[in-house]
């Protein structure tokens, strides 16, 4: 009965919340909730199922900071270690959640993205995503 509630408590620890910053590195805690996901896979084995359910129903919103999805996903993508047999599960569930990003970019977006690039191809360094994440501010 509660082992839904301590699944999707644990999932929430990949993302990071703003108004709570971590106290330790966020490597040491993903490797503490990976160990944890291992025990309790290793103990109840029939939960996997359980797991990938909770897994979608947590993910991030799609319009939600980016910095949360990027977390999420790459704890997720951290569970291919010791998740061999639900892989595929994991990654359809990526998947699906990266079209969804994908499908809500506006033109406006793209536009100011490929103007970043080629500007970071001529100057051959790094340019601020912040531009990227406000649209830059100008129409096509």
């Amino acid at each position: 009965f509660y082992s839904k509630y301590i699944l999707r408590s644990m999932l929430k620890r990949f993302i990071p919340d703003a108004d709570k910053p971590y106290t330790a590195p966020i490597s040491q805690i993903n490797n503490n909730i990976h160990m944890f996901f291992k025990s309790y896979l290793k103990k109840l084995k029939g939960e996997k199922k359980e797991l990938i359910k909770q897994i979608v129903n947590v993910y991030p919103y799609y319009k939600q900071q980016p910095d949360k999805t990027i977390h999420f996903t790459r704890g997720i993508l951290e569970m291919f270690a010791y998740m061999p047999d639900h892989r595929l599960d994991l990654l359809q569930i990526i998947t699906e959640r990266g079209i969804q990003i994908d499908a809500s970019l506006s033109r406006q977006q793209l536009a100011c993205y490929g103007r970043l690039k080629k500007k970071e191809k001529k100057e051959g360094s790094g340019s601020s995503e912040s531009e990227l994440d406000s649209g830059g501010g100008t129409t096509d």
